[in-house]
């Protein structure tokens, strides 16, 4: 400590909103206002579950009368419920049809380090969340694996001596494990590089990545969450000895203006949220009840929710991201809000997708 090494690597590991993280040079040791951060994403989890829970039980309702009617059993009227006046059926997805529950929420936390976002995430909502997550180093990736399996999975994984993680029965790398072992998993990748449009240089981590399909990344994430590089360059001279001499400096520094990751999560967005399954919802919530035929009631339809995207950023950020997104980004992303930390510091921006 008369080194001034910070008390996070000295102790091996630090409390983290309701979890404790093994920590690791260089990975960053987490900081409160990120646990901030993982409020504001997790008040957004619990909202798209709500109308998640209401399609799905309207979904349900659909199915049942479907098959009273095709074993000749009279129809009965339909309740004009709140919430049925929102949502029309949508086809089952393999996790409705599979394990009788709607579908999970898609997470990916951009930038992972330690994996504490993320985790947070997946250990508040155990079963109602799947979670992805990039990191351009090798020991971001080990060591946010290892956090993930000791937390959320109740043992601790390990690495060969290639750097590769080992399984030990969990079933965490399978891909399709129903105990929660495929609720959360970290790939070596950059933003810029985690993409299905050509050839880049992280192609060959594909076949790594549990979570594909046909060689081709699986993405439709409803929520982007990351702490990326956001330290402005020449901002960097300012930090102390016990930041600059021991952490990441790659996972600091965001460039001259601090913005170079967070333009290629920008770029990215779009893909990463678009083809998501039809999350329908009616537009006026008519309901015929004296038409035998369902879909007649089905009018054009409008999306559930639209994917969203939360960072921690520097706080000369929310202006300047706010103009990039109006100048760039307009027809495919919205500026929603830029928020204070609790030091009263602008620290997060909230943005939304359009193009889905």
């Amino acid at each position: 400590r008369i080194l001034n090494e910070p008390l996070q690597y000295i102790i091996g590991q630090w409390d983290f909103h309701d979890i404790t993280l093994q920590i690791r040079p260089p990975c960053l040791c987490p900081r409160p206002e990120t646990e901030e951060l993982v409020e504001y994403v997790a008040r957004d989890v619990r909202h798209m579950i709500r109308l998640l829970d209401a399609q799905w039980e309207w979904n349900k309702m659909t199915r049942l009368q479907n098959t009273r009617e095709e074993k000749g059993e009279k129809k009965p009227r339909k309740k004009k419920e709140p919430w049925m006046e929102r949502f029309e059926p949508e086809r089952e997805t393999e996790m409705d049809h599979g394990g009788g529950r709607r579908r999970k929420i898609r997470i990916l936390d951009v930038g992972c380090g330690t994996g504490a976002i993320g985790i947070a995430l997946a250990n508040l909502f155990p079963h109602d969340v799947q979670v992805c997550a990039i990191d351009v180093t090798r020991a971001a990736v080990d060591l946010s694996n290892e956090n993930a399996r000791s937390i959320l999975f109740g043992r601790k994984c390990s690495t060969d001596d290639n750097g590769e993680m080992e399984s030990d029965g969990d079933g965490m790398d399978d891909g399709g494990g129903t105990d929660g072992s495929h609720q959360y998993q970290s790939i070596l990748c950059s933003a810029a590089d985690y993409t299905n449009g050509g050839k880049n240089e992280m192609t060959t981590m594909k076949e790594k990545d549990n979570d594909m399909e046909d060689g081709r990344f699986m993405f439709e994430y409803d929520i982007i969450v990351s702490n990326p590089p956001y330290i402005p360059s020449n901002d960097m001279k300012t930090l102390t000895s016990d930041v600059v001499d021991f952490e990441d400096y790659g996972a600091l520094c965001g460039g001259g203006d601090g913005l170079d990751v967070i333009r290629d999560i920008l770029r990215r967005l779009p893909e990463w949220c678009e083809k998501q399954e039809t999350r329908m919802g009616m537009d006026d919530g008519a309901v015929d009840d004296d038409d035998d035929n369902d879909d007649s009631t089905m009018l054009h339809a409008q999306p559930l929710f639209r994917p969203i995207c939360w960072m921690e950023v520097d706080t000369s950020h929310p202006t300047l991201i706010e103009k990039v997104v109006e100048g760039s980004f307009k027809d495919d992303i919205d500026f929603l809000e830029g928020l204070k930390d609790f030091g009263g510091l602008d620290r997060f921006v909230k943005l939304e997708i359009k193009a889905t």
